[in-house]
């Protein structure tokens, strides 16, 4: 999860949350992590109109 993290942060994503071991998946509990980014901190380079 870590490398995925880092690439949304790179991008410009904020972490807004994180609630740990909210899922269990074969015989452990994984945390799960919120990221968002709003409009206006989107990159333009990203936006294909």
């Amino acid at each position: 999860m870590e490398a995925s993290a880092n690439l949304l942060r790179k991008v410009g994503f904020t972490e807004e949350g994180f609630l740990r071991e909210r899922f269990y998946d074969n015989g452990r509990f994984v945390d799960d992590w919120f990221f968002s980014i709003l409009a206006h901190e989107f990159p333009e380079r990203f936006f294909s109109v």
